[in-house]
């Protein structure tokens, strides 16, 4: 039985503390920018890599291992990227996200690891430079929509109802509806069923066909 509401805006939480301190709050969405100088420090550690051109940024990162896409099928996803579409993907995280060591899908100029490298506001940088972030619910997806790029978002123990969900309407959302989600607030809830439906039943096709649309300005 779900008792979650039928939608919840974390945004709209916060505006709720402004208006009892009489602030109007705008219906506005979030906003990031940056200074020029966290700009060039971002682009010099993309042409460090040998990132000059058009790319896909692909945050497989969240505190919660429930939340996290399995990494074997975004390496599925970076492959079709590069070849169909012709487009580096850069895969970034911190220095906490050690099981992104396990990455094997790695290539020159293709597929480019930026793990533990950056601190936020250049992780920020790089992100504002791609043409489209794909990622799970965690900080970064999101900021990565109010830098202004669109994003592919994956959702798996945590849906609308708990705050989680895109709000640009060139971005997708990309979620199975089976009867065991949202199964908690945070999606720290260990999961357990024998499998993770809500992560596994999302193919890597899907996510593929999802970008491509977005890439080649068919969602808007």
């Amino acid at each position: 039985m779900n008792f979650f509401p039928k939608s919840f805006s974390l945004l709209g939480e916060y505006f709720k503390v402004l208006r009892t301190l009489g602030i109007d709050s705008p219906d506005s969405k979030p906003e990031i920018f940056l200074s020029n100088s966290a700009l060039e420090k971002a682009k010099s550690i993309l042409k460090n890599k040998g990132v000059e051109d058009h790319f896909v940024a692909i945050l497989p990162i969240a505190a919660w291992s429930n939340k996290r896409y399995p990494l074997k099928k975004y390496e599925e996803l970076a492959r079709r990227i590069n070849n169909e579409l012709n487009m580096t993907v850069v895969w970034l995280g911190g220095e906490r996200d050690a099981y992104l060591n396990d990455l094997s899908y790695l290539q020159p100029y293709k597929s480019i690891k930026i793990i533990g490298e950056t601190d936020l506001e250049e992780s920020l940088g790089i992100l504002s430079q791609s043409s489209l972030v794909i990622g799970n619910d965690t900080g970064l997806t999101y900021s990565a929509e109010a830098l202004g790029v669109p994003i592919v978002l994956i959702l798996g123990p945590t849906s609308r109802e708990t705050g989680a969900g895109h709000y640009s309407e060139k971005s997708v959302t990309l979620q199975k509806d089976v009867w065991c989600r949202p199964c908690s607030q945070k999606g720290d809830r260990r999961c357990y069923r024998k499998k993770q439906y809500c992560m596994e039943e999302i193919s890597s096709d899907e996510i593929f066909k999802a970008l491509r649309k977005i890439i080649e300005g068919e969602n808007k």
